[in-house]
């Protein structure tokens, strides 16, 4: 099991969240809203999406590469490397 599911308690509300600004979202293009109206709740969900990241980011770097001492630094790196690059396209 990974040890993420510790996080839940964290980031459950932060994905609530997200599910509330996309029906909101939704509900703007529903009712014609104007397109500033539109763009502001896409660039909240942004902001609600990268906090969330952020926050499972951290827990990841904080568990695997000061924590677990039996891991291989270099493979570690490397595997935190992919992710910023995936992370900050």
């Amino acid at each position: 099991m990974s040890h993420i599911h510790e996080l839940a308690p964290q980031i459950q509300p932060r994905i609530n969240r997200i599910k509330g600004q996309i029906g909101a979202l939704e509900k703007a293009l529903a009712e014609h809203k104007s397109c500033i109206d539109v763009l502001q709740q896409a660039a909240a969900i942004r902001g609600a999406v990268n906090g969330l990241l952020h926050t499972i980011l951290e827990e990841h770097i904080r568990h695997h590469l000061t924590y677990d001492s039996a891991i291989d630094r270099h493979a570690s790196a490397d595997e935190l490397l992919g992710i910023l690059k995936t992370y900050l396209k």
